[in-house]
Formats: structure tokens, sequence, C-alpha cells
């Protein structure tokens, strides 16, 4: 039974029914589901039989594993914690002119090895097909010398200047170093006691060593020449060393033996019974060691996590089988939102400062409501609209308006949206939303930050992928069906990357530009984002909006909210215009940083803004200032605030010029004052040069290079597309910088005369700084009316 509300008839399930749902909602076990537990079963069993079942070699008995140790058959000998001893077979032979049956008391020294000459004898070996093919010279490494064996200590310490050392044989007479793709080395006259001895001297033992260490007591058989040269015939090598004293060979690691011997059901300690059968542990012959084996060891974990994981694969493959909508395949589909049915809480009402803007948008909406009035008079809906701006402008804002105007389906997504980790993907995803929108038409699909996926095709940044995705809106927005009642709306801060094909008519007819708003924008903006916030009666908007020169819409949004939260803190319930001061203020320069600072730091910052407010005052064009302080916002230390009297859509050259000789102002300063200079300036510097460059290079204000324009929009955009910006020649370059450095220095003498000259004034002003650590604009001016005085009462006399 369910549970109906009186007030709006909506019928709510009760608890039973809830209850029963949650039963109902149990694995279905379908024959494909039962199949594919079993074969996880299965797969762990053999992932577990594999573990339990180590490979150790080919089994011996224990008399055959004690009569090889005996003749010295093994390199190595492990007695393991399990039960098991495994031995290894020697991986290096020695050629050796004698036939020795019994090898137990050899110790394979080179040096009692003698020199075979392979051109000679042994004529049977070299008619066979497989020696033909491999010959002793294919082999024969040439050993390269060493200078000492401090040489190759160096190269150990860092870890090889040529390749990787793979391992080092210790000879009686020398020490032969095995490189990874170069030339071994020998170090001769040198022992296996000498060894150690430069080795401790350099704090490093044979232990510690990054690589394999070798004694060929331990490693090392010798075999007769005739076994020597058939081996070689076989492929049984896959290096000769020759010697002075002879050769010696590395074996393949496929043709080594391993044998292992279960002693766990005879004995527990294996070792008694080695010293029990006349086998010594301390062999020279043989490196016998105890290896424990930890129950569970690496390879365990691994199969512990593959199993896990196939469980836990199984268990969702289940889960996504018997959902409604298959979820594992869903990755082709799109991740737009339809708002549809839905009273969006934002309308072209809601927006301001945009107004341009909002009439393009609102023919669009108008066309989707009553298209048939255009139609009969023969127009045709755009196909697309792109809306262009800077960030904070409105874009987004904007989009939802159009969703709460248009009363049609609305698609919402973004461009990074379309792309996936799986190729193809972005391409799916286009052609299932256009499908969407076509069922739903008349309908609206909005694309955020469609830059993501609408660059330039072609360039180092576009992957093959994006481009996939690209095509496919492409084709899409304007293929060969009609796709006359789906328009695509698409936002974007970097219209200079999209792709030309994007652009071009019959794809983005419109191109909507948001600009900065202006004075009434702004103003209009404020009065939209102060509707729940309580005004004190002294705010007034418009002088805000005057203050606020240069922010962007979504600036005016967060000032306001950073006004009300200074309110809230302080359990106030109006907001000031001090409060809406400090709020306009920290978004542009930060909060307020009480560092802790030296009476000479203060001073060098004092007037080092002073500098910057007398020559702003000072040059033509240059614009008011506004507020002049030595406290901390941010990472500055202190600032200048000019405040422009309008919008400024343009600027001269005058003006630019000005700001130069104001950027320069406080390095001048703390140069004439102090005779020394800081790095507060750095920032100046990069400002002042970044506009003599662009004076240089986009804006035709150099003489010599005249009406020009030289490089791209911009360096970082062009590094986007993955070509370079440069279009002029180094000749011309250095003109430019010429140029550039002309401007600055022109500045700054122009810039040094102001201060020199009205020395007094700035003196009065940083004073004033570290007195106040903040002087406003009438304060300021009190300065320089004061001078008018008194130049006046001396023309007077």
């Amino acid at each position: 039974m369910a549970e109906t509300n009186p007030k709006k008839g909506i019928k709510i399930p009760n608890a039973t029914n809830a209850a029963n749902r949650v039963k109902t909602r149990v694995v279905k076990l379908s024959l494909t589901n039962l199949i594919f537990i079993g074969v996880t079963f299965f797969a762990g069993l053999i992932l577990l039989n594999s573990y339990n079942q180590p490979s150790l070699g080919v089994e011996v008995s224990i008399d055959q594993f004690l009569r090889n140790i005996e003749q010295n058959k093994y390199s190595s000998v492990d007695i393991r914690n399990d039960g098991n001893a495994v031995g290894r077979e020697k991986y290096v032979e020695v050629l050796s002119t004698e036939t020795q049956d019994n090898l137990s008391t050899s110790t394979s020294r080179p040096a009692e090895v003698a020199e075979i000459n392979f051109n000679t004898g042994n004529q049977e070996y070299i008619d066979r097909g497989s020696f033909e093919q491999k010959t002793i010279q294919d082999l024969i490494n040439v050993l390269k010398p060493a200078s000492s064996i401090s040489e190759i200590i160096a190269q150990l310490r860092d870890g090889g200047t040529r390749g990787e050392i793979s391992e080092i044989y210790i000879l009686d007479s020398g020490v032969v170093v095995e490189w990874q793709g170069a030339t071994d080395w020998l170090i001769p006259d040198i022992t296996e006691m000498s060894l150690n001895a430069e080795l401790r001297a350099n704090n490093l033992d044979v232990a510690s060593l990054p690589v394999e260490v070798s004694i060929l007591r331990y490693a090392a058989t010798i075999v007769t020449p005739t076994d020597f040269q058939l081996a070689i015939g076989n492929d049984r090598y896959t290096k000769v060393w020759q010697t002075e004293t002879g050769y010696f060979a590395r074996v393949n690691e496929i043709n080594l033996a391993q044998n292992y011997v279960g002693f766990g059901s005879v004995t527990n300690d294996f070792t008694r019974l080695l010293e029990g059968n006349g086998i010594d542990l301390a062999n020279p012959n043989v490196r016998i060691r105890a290896l424990p084996i930890s129950q569970i060891d690496f390879a365990s974990v691994i199969n512990l996590i593959l199993i896990a994981g196939l469980l836990a694969t199984g268990f969702f493959l289940i889960r996504s089988m018997n959902g409604s909508s298959g979820g594992l395949m869903k990755f082709g589909q799109s991740k737009a939102r339809m708002f549809f049915g839905q009273k969006m809480n934002i309308t072209f009402k809601d927006v301001a400062g945009v107004n341009e803007a909002k009439q393009e948008l609102q023919e669009v909406v108008d066309f989707l409501k009553h298209p048939q009035k255009y139609i009969k008079i023969g127009a045709k809906i755009p196909r697309g609209v792109l809306m262009v701006g800077e960030p904070g402008t409105g874009k987004t804002l904007l989009a939802r308006a159009i969703a709460g105007e248009a009363g049609v389906p609305f698609f919402h997504t973004s461009g990074s949206e379309f792309e996936e980790m799986l190729v193809g993907a972005g391409a799916s995803r286009v052609r299932d939303l256009f499908d969407k929108a076509k069922k739903a038409s008349p309908a609206l699909i909005f694309i955020d930050e469609i830059d993501a996926v609408g660059r330039k095709r072609g360039t180092t940044i576009q992957s093959s992928s994006t481009e996939q995705t690209l095509n496919q809106i492409l084709v899409e927005m304007d293929g060969f069906e009609s796709r006359d009642n789906v328009i695509v709306i698409a936002a974007t801060n970097r219209p200079d990357v999209l792709d030309p094909a994007l652009l071009r008519p019959g794809r983005f007819d419109r191109k909507v530009v948001l600009d900065q708003p202006d004075i009434e924008g702004r103003k209009a903006i404020l009065t939209i984002h102060a509707k729940n916030k309580p005004l004190a009666s002294e705010v007034d908007l418009l002088q805000v909006a005057k203050r606020t020169v240069g922010f962007s819409g979504a600036d005016l949004a967060n000032m306001l909210n950073e006004a009300a939260i200074i309110v809230a803190k302080e359990n106030r319930k109006e907001l000031t215009m001090a409060d809406i001061e400090e709020a306009a203020t920290k978004v542009q320069t930060g909060p307020i940083r009480r560092r802790k600072r030296s009476k000479e730091e203060l001073k060098m910052t004092a007037y080092h803004e002073a500098a910057h407010a007398l020559v702003m005052k000072m040059t033509p064009q240059s614009d008011p200032v506004y507020r002049i302080t030595i406290l901390s916002r941010g990472m500055a230390l202190g600032y200048t605030m000019p405040l422009p009297e309008t919008d400024q859509l343009q600027m001269t050259k005058t003006k630019m010029i000005s700001k130069i000789k104001s950027l320069l102002a406080g390095f001048i300063a703390e140069e004439t004052i102090f005779n020394d200079v800081t790095t507060g300036a750095s920032n100046d510097i990069e400002r002042a040069t970044g506009i003599a460059r662009q004076m240089v290079k986009r804006f035709g204000m150099s003489k010599k290079l005249g009406l020009v324009r030289y490089g791209d929009t911009d360096e970082e955009s062009v590094m986007g597309y993955g070509y370079s910006n440069k279009n002029y020649s180094e000749a011309t370059a250095e003109i430019i910088d010429d140029e550039v450095r002309s401007i600055i220095n022109e500045a700054y003498e122009a810039a040094k005369k102001i201060i020199v000259e009205n020395r007094k004034v700035l003196d009065e002003i940083a004073e004033k700084l570290l007195k106040d650590e903040v002087i406003e604009a009438d304060v300021f001016l009190d300065f320089f009316s004061k001078i008018k005085k008194a130049k006046g009462a001396i023309a007077e006399k």
C-alpha cells in the first residue's frame, strides 16, 4: 500500500514497500553468471596451484645431489627452509689443454690455462654446419684494459657512464668487468685480497656493490679444448673472453641446468647431512648458503591481488548485467545534462552589462518559440552561436539564462566531457548528444569551453582522438541531414585557437562578444547582486561602479560577497561603503598580511611607493592616484593604486610612456635615495618591458621599424599551435631589442629627473606613509597644492 500526500496528491511509498524492494534486489544467478563465477573460481585455483608448486628445476635424488657437489658441478647450493635444496650449474667455463675427469679439487684458475690455436687441429668440428654458422671469432671479446681498480670503483659509484655493469669476475691475477652493450674491461695484476682492500678504502665491500660479483672458483669449471669448441658449435656460449693466459666463456642462461632435492622427508638439518657425507661447507669450489623462503613472498601477493581483481571484476560485471542499461557500455554516451520541464531560476532579467549579447541571443530564443514568423519571410535559423569573452564576463551565466527563457529542451555540456581515455569515445558522445537533441527538437545545445576540443587540427597539442571529436562536431553541425531545429551555442575565452572550419558560416553563424562592462553595466550588475544584501543608506552603487573600473561581472559578484562576509564576521547588519571598499581592494590585491619588517625595509618600501605616485602625478595622461600604502597585501609589500576616471577602450602612446615612467620610478627612488636596489621592482620592470615591446612589435610606435607588426597574436597561443611566432629575421630582432631598450632608457631618464627635481615632495610623501601607512587621494593632492601656493608666492615676490 502507498500513502497519499493530501496536499499534492503524490503517492509516497511506505516503509513496507521499501523493505520489499530491498529484499528483491538480489543477484540473478543466470547461466551466464554461473559460467563466469565458475571460470573465475578455476582461474583462482590455477593461480594458487602455481604458487604452491614453484619451479625449482629438475629433481634428483639425495645421493646424486651430493655426488654433484663432490664433483664440483654446482656454482652455488641454496638450502631453503621449505625442505628443498637447489643447486645451480656453473655458468663460466674455462678452457684447459688437459682432460680432467675429476674436478673435485679444481680451482679453475685461469693462470693455469694454456692458450689454444683454433686454426689447427680439431678439423672435424670446423666442418660441422652449426660450427660454420658461429665460429670462435664471432664470439671472442677483446677485453679493454682499465688503468686501475680505482677507475672501476668510480664507475660503480655513479652507475657507469657507458652502460650498466652486469657482473664482475674475480680471477687469480685480474678482474673482468662485464658491461651491457659495451666493451668489457680487464683490470690486470689484482687479486681478490687486493680488491677487497681497495673497496674497504672507499667505504665499500663486495656485499654492498650494486652488481653481482663472482669468484671463478665458485662460478667456473674447466673443459677440454674439444668440448670447448663443440660447445661453440652448439651455441652454448654467449660470450668468450680472451686473455693472455687463455680463454673463458659465459654460458647462455637457457643452457644452464638447475637441480633440486627434497630433503624435508629425510632430515630437518641438511647442512648436518652434508657434513656427515664429508662435504666441507666452506668448500672453495661451491658457494653453500642458507636461503630463508617467506611463506608469503612478492609473487604470492601479486597472485592474491590478481585473484581479488578477478573476483571484483566478476562482481561488478554481474551488477552491470543485472542493471537496466549496462553500465560498462556507457562510455560512448553523452554526459550532457538536459534541462526540460524544470523552471530555471535565471532569465535575461538576471543578466546585466551585456545588452548587445542579450539582444543577439534573444532572437535565437524567439525563433525557437515562434519559428513560423521567420520561416514565412524566408529567414533561416542560425546553426550556431559562439560566445566569446574574457573569464568572468558572464558566458555561462548567459547560457543558463537562455535555458530559462527558451522553454525548449536544453542540453548543457563542456568540451572536456567529450574526451575519454578510450579512443573514439569523444566522437561517439558527440553523435549521441546530437541524436538526443534531434529527437527532442526544437532544442538547444550549450558547449562550454569548446576550445578544449575545437583547437586547430594538425598542431602538436591536438591528439588524434581530439581531432576525431572535432571532426564529428563539424559533421553534425553541417552534414547532409537537415537540422533546422537544433541550435548549438558555444562559449570560449580563446577564439584565436579554434579551428577555422568551426568558425565559418554554416556552423557558427554568429559570434557574440562579451566585453568588460562599462560604468552603467557595472551599476546594473551591482544592483542585481545586491538584492539580497542589506546596504547602508550611505552606499551609492554609482560611486562603487566608478571605483571598480576594469572589474568583470564575476569580480563584482565576488566583491559584494566578500563585503557581506566582512559584515557577518563582525556581527553587523548592513554593508557600508567602507566594507565594499575593503572588499574591492581585497579582490584586486589580496588580503592584508602583517609581515614583520625592519625599519629599513619599511623606509625603502615607502620611498618606492611614493616615487610611483609622484611620477604618476607629474606625467601627462597618467591615471589619478587613488591610494598609496605600505601595508602588505598578497605578494606585494606595498602598492600604489591608480584609478581611471573613465572606461578606457584604447591607449595613446603618451599614456603608455607615462605608464612605463611610473613603473620604473620605484627602482629609481631606491637607487637615488639608498644607493642600492631591491628585488621589489622585478614585477615593475617586467610590466614596463612588456609595454615597450608591445609598442614596438604590435602598435607600430617605433620610427625605425615603422608600421609593421612583428610576431603573432601572443606567444602562449602560438606555442599551443606547435610552431614559433618569430616571423622576422635576426637582424630585425636586434633592432626590436634596441628600440625596446631605447624606450626604457628614455623613460628611466625622464622619471629620474622628476624624482630629483621633486625630492622634497618625495620625502614628505614617504614620511607620511611611514607615519600613517596609507595615503588616500585627497591627502596625496594636498602635497601638490602646497607646492602651487609656494610657487605662487615666489612669483609674486
